[in-house]
């Protein structure tokens, strides 16, 4: 036999109570209104026929108990008389009654158990780091790794008890400096127990050692009302009812492959000893049987089981063989870390991916791994960029987030590459023989032919966004800036470079622009004559893709104001503009051209705008005026536009305008009446 407890399997619970009904002797009769807890636990013990009886009289205590609880609930309930009643107004719960309602064998020694009141689950194995104490049949001698003190050394240390270590241990007389039971308080022992022990309370200073009726548990050899929720027949039969169970060592079966102790209810209970029935698989269930034989109980196919192995979960069993299941993913959710999984010791981390990319979770933040951490610093945007929080990178205003080969840029709605002639160059176009045309000047690369057919804003993007050519995969609708660069302004139906004459029609083109302040609406270009207009996004229009071969770099610096002057800079084209948009009044064509000529303002050389310089200074991402209104000052929006010295193919009395409350531009008769904002070359 051994005196201490491991964990307790199912099988063996049901295994003992089958024996238990099996070879015990017959019940006693079933419990009368006329029953007390004081005659059934007489008749209960009149039953029993020696320390290891398993037979149903021994349970006859709870069950006769059980059957009072009728009688209970119809005049009142009270926690502690050994019934668990939840109805009739009582609400006895575990939480509110844990005397009466705990149920032994959950595998929780829970509030009012203990070793003595429900050794299955108060108990554990020697070796557990935890000395359970004489009723689980551990003390320092037998168990020393647990209690580590020894029989005899004049304290009553740790896991010792009267019963195990009476040395120590043992009651003795009133005068001997400890209050016990014996002793009757502070009345009847003042020497021994002062004016605290025995008053019901477990003081500061007390303990079990010393004051065992204030500071007692069930299950500690001492029936006390004053330990926890109070100690009775009812609630801790191991304590205060003469049961042939008090200790470990009365059920003794003489089996050395069990372990021995006592249930709730005051039985002997004998558990298969793993240190010596234990075969070491899996996937049996090992039991010792009469004669100190032990049984190796198969389990059944797709039973779960434990390979030994840290690193699968769900393991199950297969002919006897423990199968590993579903291989540990070791994850920390680190980047800088490298996981990996110890077969017998689990998941473990290292620092690991110094140099790669690693986020702290903000959108303006670039980190990189260094020692198992992540190094962060501020993003820095490309171009004419900026981060706010949560977004990320933004372009200015008079920018448009554009991806060039995979990275994010900022390019502007106007021509980076400078102001371009009215008629570009021919040697401008290569065609590359894949259905490809690449312009060298402004380092697009454009599809050579359209969509062939009209579709919708959202549709056009689509197809461009998913068309694939020349081994390329990065297409996008264009910007109207990027799609005016087609247009030769000599020409007309279609209005293009001769590269794209043959494959482009006179219709409308879909642009990546968004009209602000028109909800759902979208720019477009006209190919018959290179007007810009717009529409709703669901009207059809072609669609003409293009991917840029490099990011056009923005200049430092935009724009600078001479506000003496009244003059405005612009450095990306190199421009001198008058600043007040005003000034000039409105003027029909000829009359717009000679005022400019004639202008004197901080310089000479002043002259009408041609269109593509006048589109320049449009800001698509603003609205009534599409202008930077804090550079251009006072510019009068409305039917009127600004004329620039660009004709039209064809009629060289029509001159082309831009207006600036949206951005629209389109041609007029030389005769009809414009604003004017004269322009010229250089520094100021």
């Amino acid at each position: 036999m051994r005196t201490s407890l491991g964990p307790i399997s199912w099988l063996w619970c049901t295994c003992f109570l089958l024996a238990a009904i099996a070879c015990g002797p017959a019940a006693k009769p079933a419990a009368g209104p006329g029953d007390t807890v004081a005659s059934d636990v007489a008749t209960a013990d009149a039953a029993d026929t020696g320390p290891a009886d398993l037979g149903p009289s021994d349970l006859i205590v709870t069950t006769d108990v059980a059957a009072d609880a009728g009688a209970d609930a119809a005049s009142g309930c009270t926690c502690g008389d050994g019934s668990c009643v939840a109805t009739g107004g009582c609400g006895e719960t575990v939480a509110t009654c844990p005397a009466d309602c705990a149920t032994c064998g959950d595998n929780v020694c829970s509030p009012g158990e203990g070793p003595k009141t429900c050794f299955v689950d108060c108990c554990g194995a020697c070796g557990d780091g935890l000395c359970k104490g004489y009723d689980c049949g551990e003390n320092p001698t037998k168990c020393p790794s647990d209690c580590g003190t020894a029989c005899g050394n004049k304290v009553c240390d740790k896991g010792e008890s009267p019963s195990t270590c009476a040395e120590d241990c043992k009651h003795q007389v009133c005068g001997n400096k400890v209050c016990e039971p014996e002793d009757g308080g502070p009345k009847t022992c003042p020497e021994d127990c002062g004016t605290a022990c025995g008053n019901c309370v477990c003081d500061k200073g007390e303990s079990w050692v010393d004051c065992p009726g204030d500071c007692g548990f069930c299950g500690d050899d001492v029936c006390s009302p004053c330990a926890g929720l109070g100690e009775s027949k009812q609630s801790c039969p191991s304590d205060c009812l003469s049961d042939t169970c008090k200790t470990a060592s009365a059920c003794d079966d003489q089996l050395t492959c069990t372990m021995d102790g006592c249930d709730s209810a005051g039985n002997c209970v004998h558990l298969t000893d793993q240190a010596v029935c234990g075969d070491g698989i899996s996937c049996t269930t090992d039991v010792c049987m009469t004669g100190n034989t032990c049984q190796h109980l198969v389990k059944a196919d797709g039973a779960a089981c434990e390979d030994g192995s840290a690193c699968t979960l769900g393991d199950t069993c297969k002919t006897q063989v423990c199968l590993p299941g579903t291989v540990t993913t070791c994850d920390d959710g680190n980047p800088c870390t490298t996981d990996t999984c110890d077969p017998a010791k689990g998941c473990k981390s290292v620092p690991g991916n110094d140099g790669g990319a690693c986020s702290d979770g903000k959108a303006c933040t670039a980190g990189t791994c260094s020692g198992g951490s992540c190094t962060t610093k501020p993003l820095v945007c490309g171009g004419n960029g900026f981060c706010v929080e949560p977004g990320g990178c933004q372009c200015a205003a008079d920018y448009l987030t554009i991806d060039v080969d995979g990275a994010v840029a900022c390019a502007a709605d106007y021509p980076f590459w400078g102001i371009r002639p009215e008629s570009p160059l021919a040697e401008w176009f290569i065609s590359n023989g894949d259905g490809t045309i690449t312009d060298n000047q402004s380092q697009l690369m454009w599809q050579k032919a359209d969509s062939g057919a009209n579709v919708n804003w959202t549709n056009a993007k689509s197809y461009c966004a998913n068309f694939a050519q020349a081994g390329k995969t990065d297409w996008r609708l264009p910007t109207v800036a990027e799609l005016q660069t087609l247009l030769d302004y000599a020409k007309s139906k279609p209005a293009v470079a001769a590269a794209f004459a043959s494959s482009t029609s006179s219709a409308d083109y879909w642009t990546a622009n968004a009209v602000v302040g028109v909800a759902g609406n979208a720019w477009q270009v006209g190919m018959a004559a290179g007007a810009a207009y717009f529409d709703v996004v669901t009207a059809t229009y072609r669609a003409r893709c293009v991917r840029p071969l490099a990011a056009m770099p923005p200049p430092a610096k935009r724009f600078e104001v001479y506000a003496v002057e009244g003059l405005v800079r612009d450095y990306a084209t190199d421009r001198i503009w008058q600043r007040d948009g005003s000034i000039g009044g409105s003027k029909n064509w000829s009359d717009a051209q000679a005022y400019c000529a004639n202008l004197t303002t901080g310089g000479d050389n002043w002259r009408l705008p041609t269109l593509m310089e006048l589109r320049s200074i449009v800001d698509r991402s603003a609205y009534n005026p599409t202008i930077a209104a804090n550079v251009f000052t006072n510019t009068p929006t409305g039917d009127l536009g600004y004329w620039s010295n660009t004709t039209l193919a064809g009629a060289p009395t029509s001159a082309w305008y831009v207006n600036f409350y949206n951005g629209y531009n389109n041609y007029f008769d030389g005769s009809t009446s414009h604003r004017v904002r004269c322009v010229r070359d250089g520094s100021p």
